[in-house]
C-alpha cells in the first residue's frame, strides 16, 4: 500500500481502506494515527453524494461536486477531528467520512451534516439529482468498509424506492436494500410470468395504483383517465391473473410484483449504460505512465555530468529540461527532426553556462544510462496484473524506440502487453491522426469504441486520443504540474491503481 515513508492524505487513505488496497494492516493503523485518528477505537460513519446510476456523471461534474462539498466537510462544527481534503471520487459521484471518537459524538453532528449537504447540493446547479447515502456508526479498519457499503446502498436502494429523497440513511433504507438484492437474483422469473398476461396499461395502471396508495381517485387523475376506466384496467388484471387489489393477501403480491418491475426496470438502464462504455482496449503510456522518466531522467543526467567532472550536477537540471521542452514541443509540431533534438539538447544546455560541448558525444552516454533506467511508477506492475486476462493490453509511446523498448523489458512489464507502439517505428508520434490510425489498423479486431488510452501528456495522449474519437483517462501524479486543456478528458486520476475504480 505505502512506503513507511509516504506522507499521504485522507481521501488516498480511505479510498485505499474501501477497495481493500492495502497489505500490511498495521501500516494502515499507523498512517491513519498520522492523519489524526485512530482506526481501532475511532467511529466512522460512511457517506455517499450519487448521481444516477442510469446517468453516467463525467469527471467535470464530480469534481465540480468534490469542490462544492469539500468546505462543507472542513467546517469545524460538521467534524473537528478532519481537515479539509477529504472527498475522494466513488462509483458514480464522491464519498467522505465522519470521524468520532464514540456513537453519540457522530450522532450530533450528523443533524448539521445533513442540512448542510441539502442547502450546498440545492446550490450545485446542473440537472442531476445528487442523492446522499449514510451508513451506520463502524470502528476499527472492517467497520470502515462496511459503513462506506451501507452508505452505498442506501443510496441506490433510494434511486429506486425513494426518488423523492435526497437524504437516504441506511437504517431506514435496509428493507429496500434487501429487496433489491432479492429481485435482482430472483425477480425475473416472477415478475415474467404475471406481466405476460398483462397489457402495457394494465401494468401502468398498476404502478400508479400503489403509487398513490391504492387510492383510485387519485391514479385517476394522475393518469388524466376516468375513474371507472382505473377500476375496469384494475378488473382486467384480476381477470387475467386472479390476483384481486382488494385481496389483502392478492394485493401485496401484486406491490411486491411492481416493485421488483421497478427494480429490474432500473437495473436495465444501468446495465444498457455500462454496456455503452465497455473497454476491450486499453492503450497505455510508458513515460512517467508506467515507468518513472523523470526519476530515470534525472539519474541518467546526473551520472553524465559526474563524468565529465562537474560539481553540482543538479544545478544545471533544470536549464535543461526548459532546452528540452521547448525541442520535444517543435519535433511534435513538426518544426525540426528528432536528430536535432537528441544532438543539440546537451550543446544548447552548457552553452547557457558558456560552455562548449559535443552534444551527440553527450547524448550517446545519456543514452546509454537511460536504456539501464527501468524505475516504475506506484503500483504500475499491480495494475498490469489486474488489467491482464481482463483487457486487452498495447503499449503507445513518443520516444527512441531502443530505449524505451530495453526499459520495458528490464522493469518486466513487457509481458503483460501483446504489442508495443513507438513513434520512431510507427514513422509518425503522437498526438499525431497518422500516428493513432497505424495503430488502429495493426491490432487486429480493434474498435476505438470500446478504447481507453491511459497516460500523462495531455498534448500528446489525452488531445491525440480525443480527437481520433478515444475515450482517455489523463494521469495527473499528485506531485505533477496539471497542462492547460482545451478538450476535456473522459476520465482524471492522481494514482494508477484508480484505474480499478474507473474499470471494475
Amino acid at each position: 500500500m505505502y512506503s513507511s515513508m509516504e506522507t499521504i492524505g485522507f481521501s488516498t487513505y480511505f479510498n485505499d481502506v474501501v477497495n481493500y488496497f492495502y497489505e500490511d494492516e498495521r501500516l494502515v493503523v499507523q498512517f491513519g494515527q498520522k492523519l489524526g485518528f485512530d482506526v481501532r477505537q475511532d467511529m466512522f460513519l460512511g457517506v455517499v453524494f450519487l448521481y444516477p446510476s442510469t446517468e453516467q456523471g463525467t469527471f467535470e461534474e464530480k469534481e465540480r461536486l468534490k469542490k462544492h462539498l469539500e468546505q462543507m466537510c472542513a467546517l469545524p462544527s460538521i467534524n473537528k477531528k478532519v481537515g479539509s481534503n477529504q472527498m475522494f471520487y466513488v462509483d458514480n459521484g464522491v464519498a467522505t467520512f465522519l470521524v468520532g471518537h464514540t456513537k453519540d459524538e457522530l450522532a450530533e453532528i450528523l443533524p448539521e451534516f445533513k442540512k448542510e449537504a441539502v442547502e450546498r447540493l440545492e446550490t450545485l446547479g446542473g440537472n442531476k439529482k445528487v442523492r446522499v447515502g449514510i451508513g451506520l456508526p463502524e470502528k476499527g479498519i472492517a467497520g470502515i468498509k462496511r459503513t462506506y457499503t451501507y452508505a452505498m446502498k442506501a443510496a441506490k436502494a433510494g434511486e429506486i424506492f425513494k426518488k423523492e429523497r435526497v437524504i437516504l440513511d441506511y437504517m431506514g433504507m435496509e428493507i429496500y436494500s434487501s429487496i433489491n438484492a432479492m429481485v435482482t437474483n430472483y425477480g425475473k422469473q416472477i415478475t415474467d410470468i404475471v406481466f405476460s398476461q398483462l397489457g402495457k396499461m394494465e401494468i401502468n395502471v398498476l404502478a400508479k395504483y400503489y403509487k398513490c396508495k391504492e387510492d383510485i381517485d387519485m391514479t385517476a387523475k394522475v393518469l388524466d383517465i376516468p375513474s371507472d376506466l382505473v377500476r375496469e384496467y384494475l378488473a382486467n388484471v384480476k381477470k387475467s391473473t386472479g390476483l384481486d387489489v382488494h385481496d389483502t393477501e392478492d394485493s401485496f403480491k401484486l406491490h411486491l410484483l411492481m416493485i421488483a418491475k421497478k427494480v429490474l426496470d432500473t437495473n436495465k438502464k444501468i446495465d444498457k449504460m455500462k454496456a455503452i462504455k465497455q473497454y476491450e482496449y486499453i492503450l497505455l503510456d510508458i513515460d512517467d505512465t508506467l515507468l518513472d522518466f523523470q526519476a530515470n531522467e534525472k539519474e541518467s543526467f546526473v551520472r553524465v555530468l559526474n563524468e565529465y567532472g562537474y560539481k553540482n550536477p543538479l544545478s544545471y537540471l533544470p536549464v535543461y529540461k526548459k532546452v528540452n521542452d521547448k525541442l520535444w514541443e517543435d519535433y511534435e509540431q513538426g518544426k525540426i527532426e528528432k536528430t536535432e533534438v537528441l544532438n543539440t539538447r546537451f550543446s544548447k544546455t552548457m552553452r547557457e553556462f558558456g560552455i562548449e560541448i559535443d552534444g551527440s558525444e553527450w547524448e550517446a552516454k545519456y543514452r546509454s544510462y537511460l536504456n539501464e533506467g527501468a524505475q516504475m511508477i506506484e503500483d504500475a506492475e499491480e495494475v498490469c496484473q489486474w488489467l491482464k486476462g481482463k483487457y486487452r493490453l498495447f503499449i503507445i509511446s513518443n520516444g527512441v524506440a531502443v530505449t524505451q523498448k530495453r526499459r520495458l523489458k528490464a522493469s518486466g512489464l513487457e509481458k503483460y502487453f501483446e504489442q508495443v507502439f513507438i513513434s520512431e517505428e510507427v514513422g509518425a508520434q503522437k498526438p499525431s491522426e497518422e500516428f493513432f490510425s497505424y495503430v488502429e489498423k495493426h491490432i487486429p479486431g480493434f474498435d476505438k469504441r470500446k478504447a481507453l488510452i491511459v497516460g500523462d501528456s495531455y498534448n500528446s495522449d489525452i488531445k491525440g486520443g480525443l480527437r481520433y474519437g478515444i475515450d482517455t483517462c489523463w494521469f495527473i501524479r499528485e506531485d505533477g504540474k496539471e497542462q492547460e486543456q482545451q478538450e476535456k478528458s473522459t476520465y482524471r486520476i492522481s494514482r494508477l491503481k484508480q484505474l480499478k475504480d474507473i474499470l471494475d
